[in-house]
């Protein structure tokens, strides 16, 4: 190797030793500031400042307070309520592949066991059971649950939950019908498993 060569190459590593230990000082000094001929802002301060914010709405979120001493949460844009004699329902009217609803009744002169026993009768077929605790009460349950026909992940599915409050026994019941639309279902699926989550007992 030449000495000129030798000089040359020793200038560039000490010129890059200095350039990092500016910006290794810098960047311990929170002082050098960096910069290049050929830096340009892909985001002008003028195109920020015209940039249009977009704006979310928060669902309108109700609470549903019944007589027989129970509360819920539900988004008002997509269910209409439905009342009737010993009988509320949360009709779900977006978008969904059918009918899906979540309904609670009152089941006067039946027993937990006996309502439990009468929907595994009356569900003759796909039906699981089990027994533990409901609502944020975590109050004594009978959860009875109906499978799809159809399918996994297609179809009809019930799922009932069967409690005691004051010296009545109520049947919460969530119907839901699943499509081919998963995105559509996971909405519904949320909205639904939202109104059961947020039950309240006084």
């Amino acid at each position: 190797m030449s000495f000129e060569k030798f000089v040359k190459g020793m200038m560039s590593l000490s010129l890059v030793t200095i350039i990092g230990m500016l910006l290794y000082t810098g960047i311990a000094n929170d002082t050098a500031e960096v910069t290049t001929g050929h830096y340009a802002p892909e985001v002008t301060a003028a195109e920020v400042n015209n940039t249009v914010a977009t704006e979310y709405c928060m669902p309108d979120y109700k609470t549903y307070e019944s007589k027989d001493g129970w509360t819920v949460e539900y988004n008002s844009e997509v269910f209409e309520v439905e009342e009737g004699n010993d009988f509320v329902g949360f009709d779900y009217v977006g978008d969904c592949s059918g009918r899906c609803m979540v309904t609670v009744s009152v089941l006067t002169g039946m027993t937990q066991e006996e309502a439990r026993d009468s929907l595994v009768a009356m569900w003759d077929g796909k039906v699981t059971t089990h027994e533990g605790p409901f609502s944020m009460d975590e109050k004594f349950a009978y959860w009875v649950c109906m499978e799809s026909e159809v399918g996994e992940g297609l179809g009809l599915y019930d799922t009932a939950i069967v409690v005691e409050h004051n010296g009545k026994t109520l049947l919460f019941e969530c119907v839901e019908y699943m499509g081919v639309d998963e995105e559509v279902d996971m909405m519904v699926s949320d909205e639904l498993a939202m109104i059961i989550d947020s039950v309240e007992f006084n």
